[in-house]
């Protein structure tokens, strides 16, 4: 029989099963608890990495909404819906995210800056030049959520 670090190592799946059934069954010595906090952890770290990457996807959205009014895309206005929707429900499951959603905000906005031209920042050069938590504030259906983080840091 395989050691708990070996199933671990060997099959992902069986390890997790095991360490539910060993949970359910209060045998708390029988754990393998390096790997298990490593996961505990790494699960967190996901969360926080699909707030980043939803907020990244919005800021993208929106920014390609503004730069290009006349032409804006039904299929944008849909995904920044579907965004806001996700964020909400990720700040619904995990409420002390919202605290460092102004910081993922921040990172995420950093990035976004980067992946568009200069030429699409002079059609939108008061958001370039504006706080991204304070421009999603005013355009988002969220932006109750958004102000409440901002007057929390």
């Amino acid at each position: 029989m395989r050691t708990n670090a070996a199933l671990y190592d060997h099959d992902f799946y069986a390890w997790v099963q095991e360490q539910a059934a060993w949970l359910k069954a209060r045998q708390f010595d029988a754990l393998d608890l390096d790997n298990l906090i490593e996961e505990v952890e790494s699960i967190a770290r996901q969360e926080r990495h699909l707030l980043w990457h939803r907020l990244r996807t919005l800021l993208t959205h929106l920014v390609n909404g503004w730069g290009n009014i006349p032409t804006r895309c039904i299929q944008w206005e849909g995904v920044i819906a579907d965004q806001c929707q996700e964020i909400q429900d990720i700040f619904a499951d995990s409420p002390s995210l919202a605290p460092i959603a102004l910081e993922g905000l921040a990172e995420a906005w950093v990035c976004v800056r980067k992946a568009f031209s200069p030429a699409c920042w002079q059609s939108v050069t008061a958001l370039a030049h504006t706080s991204p938590a304070a421009t999603l504030a005013s355009h988002i259906p969220w932006k109750a959520r958004v102000r409440s983080i901002v007057v929390a840091a």
